[in-house]
């Protein structure tokens, strides 16, 4: 995921964290536009969910 949001943009700062619990969030400009436990299905993105989200939102 981290490769697939620095092919889309270069020059973002991607920083990554260990959770607890199966934790697992993606936020940009400190707010959060993907998590799993938010969800009422929890998973993981798809292929390039994450860009997607990201474009729709920018």
């Amino acid at each position: 995921m981290k490769e697939e949001i620095l092919k889309a943009y270069p020059d973002a700062v991607v920083e990554t964290a260990t959770g607890l619990n199966g934790i697992f969030t993606v936020d940009v400009d400190d707010k959060t536009i993907f998590s799993k436990r938010a969800m009422e299905e929890p998973r993981f993105p798809f292929e390039n969910e994450i860009v997607d989200i990201i474009k729709k939102i920018s």
